[in-house]
């Protein structure tokens, strides 16, 4: 919930990936948990937040261990990287061999507040908070639920070029500021 200052820089997803996975190793091989990894090398730099997207798949990565923790062996933690140039978008999928998502509630999986852990195991934040980082970088987020079992993560962005420069951009932007808006809060709490 802490605020960040969105800092944009040219950044290699698979980079990214690695950096979490690494962080993330002990308590999955403690729960025996088999990661493998397939990065497509030479994929294209994002301009994008290294931060934020580091933050989404730790949370994606958290989560998928979370719900293999229960789920009988063999359990395997699939992280994918792929270009689709066509599209002029990378792809990053986050598989795994837990449960699955049941349909009746994958529409709302994303939804702020909304979880399935017991209470006090979780807020329900972490995913609605990757949806609008992914949605703030330009790209979408979805998730399958495999017929098998586990289910699928898979996120899109958008390769784009760093902006013009500040007096470039400047120059641009003529929009005046928008001034007087309100905001209104809905609470269901007293």
């Amino acid at each position: 919930a802490r605020q960040h200052r969105l800092e944009r820089e040219e950044v290699e997803l698979n980079h990214v990936v690695r950096e979490a996975v690494e962080l993330l190793a002990y308590p999955l091989r403690e729960a025996n948990v088999e990661t493998r990894l397939a990065l497509t090398p030479d994929l294209p730099t994002l301009w994008a937040d290294p931060n934020q997207l580091h933050q989404v798949v730790v949370n994606l990565i958290t989560n998928a261990h979370q719900a293999m923790r229960e789920h009988p062996a063999p359990r395997r933690l699939s992280v994918a990287t792929r270009s689709d140039p066509a599209r002029g978008r990378v792809v990053l999928e986050v598989a795994d061999t837990g449960p699955g998502i049941p349909p009746e509630i994958q529409g709302r999986i994303f939804e702020p507040f909304f979880t399935t852990k017991a209470t006090g195991q979780g807020t329900g934040l972490g995913l609605s908070l990757c949806l609008g980082i992914i949605e703030g970088h330009g790209g979408t987020i979805g998730v399958e639920s495999l017929p098998r079992g586990g289910a699928v993560f898979r996120i899109e962005l958008p390769v784009n070029a760093p902006p013009a420069t500040e007096t470039e951009a400047a120059a641009v932007d003529t929009e005046p500021p928008l001034r007087g808006k309100a905001i209104l809060v809905v609470a269901d709490e007293p």
